[in-house]
């Protein structure tokens, strides 16, 4: 018999699940949820872990009726965001959810979202300014994919704790930077620290950053 996971205490969006509530008639698990609200309503647990249930409706509701709600590109941005960080069975949710990211209390709900950040232009898309940081107004901002690609966490295995630094067999450093999908390397160097400041050269040189 496959054992029951208890998804008691657990935010889907706006819902926070209160207790099991059974099976429906097709045997689908069913959990007694309050929405931030104040209401309260029963939802399949595979629809709160898809991301397919976020609220009692009202968020919805308030969406299509004030902003026109899933026609809006920043509907489907929020709705990524908070499934990558608040469901398990999402793709991306290693990188976010699994590693602390959260979505601020205010954000769990799309009116205020789209009223702190707008619409976002053609080809951009949500970016946190600190990758290492949270959702939250003072942390994000509509971004095209080429500064996106730059405002990246450094990969695990980097050891330098540094973007495009590393060090060689020889125990020397390097810097690198990929422009245009080409990659440009600086000359070995002895220490980190050089290596640290020659990445920072290229970024100016190349991306104009400071």
């Amino acid at each position: 018999m496959v054992k029951k996971l208890n998804i008691v205490g657990n935010r889907y969006g706006m819902l926070e699940v209160l207790s099991f509530a059974g099976k429906d008639k097709h045997c689908k698990t069913v959990w007694e949820c309050k929405c931030d609200c104040g209401n309260t309503i029963r939802a399949i647990g595979s629809n709160l872990q898809k991301g397919n249930s976020t609220s009692c409706g009202c968020a919805r509701q308030k969406s299509v009726v004030k902003h026109n709600g899933s026609r809006n590109r920043s509907y489907y941005s929020w709705r990524g965001m908070i499934r990558r960080c608040n469901t398990p069975i999402d793709k991306a949710y290693f990188k976010y959810g699994a590693v602390g990211i959260k979505v601020c209390e205010e954000w769990h709900n799309y009116v205020n979202f789209v009223a702190d950040m707008g619409e976002p232009a053609d080809g951009q898309s949500l970016d946190r300014i600190d990758p290492y940081g949270n959702y939250e107004k003072n942390n994000c901002r509509w971004a095209n994919a080429q500064i996106q690609s730059r405002n990246i966490r450094v990969h695990p295995n980097n050891k330098s704790g540094h973007n495009g630094v590393h060090q060689t067999k020889t125990g020397k450093w390097n810097a690198q930077i990929t422009v245009n999908g080409k990659t440009i390397r600086s000359k070995t160097l002895t220490t980190k620290e050089e290596a640290v400041a020659a990445r920072k050269e290229l970024e100016k040189i190349h991306w104009g950053s400071t």
